[in-house]
């Protein structure tokens, strides 16, 4: 179940986020479209100090991401690798004058994956960023996604927030809820479920964090 709260970061904190993000460094990853960043969780020195209240008492924080991006992702879920103790991802957007995240009505229970059920746009991408090692998977047989229904994606809802994703891709899966990005709020979502950006933004920044069970 996705849930939002409402500015839970003050112009502040995220100021200081920022000024963090845009420093290089060796955990820098610039490219065309997206730059990143991805501090190591009591490792480096970064404002970890705002982001340590969002993390629960029996959790651990697997990965940190900084990501600021001009165009919008497809359908991906951030369940990691090789790991059954995988809880929460939290989004924290920090710029985006218009912006919205897609979650699906669907869930995968294996490793992190993209879903390119007839034509896959991340073919000429490089897939990790120079930290990580890990390449996600393309998922073409949606027949092991829960909730999958073989039947056509809603055509209103696609051509509203989704006509950057090949509408294949989207055959047998339905809309959960789709959340407006607002500097401050946080997001928090089940890391098995799948998601994805909309078409609204030209630009924006995000924080996202990932946990697992203790």
């Amino acid at each position: 179940m996705v849930t939002v709260k409402e500015q839970v970061f003050n112009v502040f904190q995220i100021a200081e986020l920022l000024a963090y993000h845009f420093t290089d460094d060796d955990r820098t990853d610039t490219r065309d479209t997206v730059r990143s960043k991805h501090p190591r969780w009591s490792v480096d020195a970064w404002p970890q100090h705002v982001i340590e209240p969002l993390i629960d008492e029996d959790e651990t924080v697997e990965e940190v991401m900084f990501q600021e991006s001009t165009v919008s992702f497809q359908v991906h879920v951030d369940s990691g690798y090789n790991n059954p103790s995988v809880t929460r991802g939290i989004i924290i957007p920090l710029v985006c004058e218009v912006g919205s995240t897609v979650f699906f009505n669907n869930y995968w229970q294996g490793d992190a994956a993209k879903f390119v059920r007839s034509e896959d746009p991340y073919q000429h991408v490089e897939d990790s960023h120079k930290q990580i090692t890990n390449k996600d998977q393309r998922i073409t047989d949606y027949s092991k996604i829960v909730n999958y229904t073989d039947q056509p994606f809603d055509k209103e809802i696609y051509n509203r927030y989704l006509t950057h994703v090949p509408y294949e891709n989207l055959h047998g899966l339905t809309v959960d809820r789709i959340v407006n990005w607002s500097p401050g709020d946080i997001i928090v979502f089940d890391r098995k479920q799948l998601h994805c950006a909309s078409n609204e933004h030209d630009h924006k920044i995000g924080l996202s964090v990932f946990t697992n069970r203790l």
